[in-house]
């Protein structure tokens, strides 16, 4: 892992990695909630910055609601990336 950054309700961490992945960890289960993309970034992802949107969206009681929004994400060859926080999927 390169970077970490958490959801604000520290519910999740997102983690950027070394081989161009970024990973989502369900901090309430410690357990891995997702990657992606499926094209991986070029020299690893170096940062992430997690911008949130409020949907209302209501979790199970005892469960974390997925986040919602985009990740922006910078890439070791220079690459500003918008990620989907919902389906890990570059937005063009």
């Amino acid at each position: 892992m390169i970077t970490l950054k958490n959801e604000p309700d520290d519910s999740f961490v997102w983690a950027g990695t070394s081989t161009g992945d970024v990973v989502l960890v369900n901090l309430q289960s410690l357990k891995m909630s997702g990657y992606g993309p499926t094209e991986m970034f070029a020299r690893g992802v170096t940062s992430l910055a997690l911008i949130n949107v409020p949907d209302g969206a209501v979790a199970e009681p005892g469960e974390v609601a997925p986040p919602k929004g985009v990740v922006f994400v910078g890439a070791g060859d220079g690459t500003v990336a918008r990620m989907s926080k919902k389906t890990f999927k570059v937005i063009k």
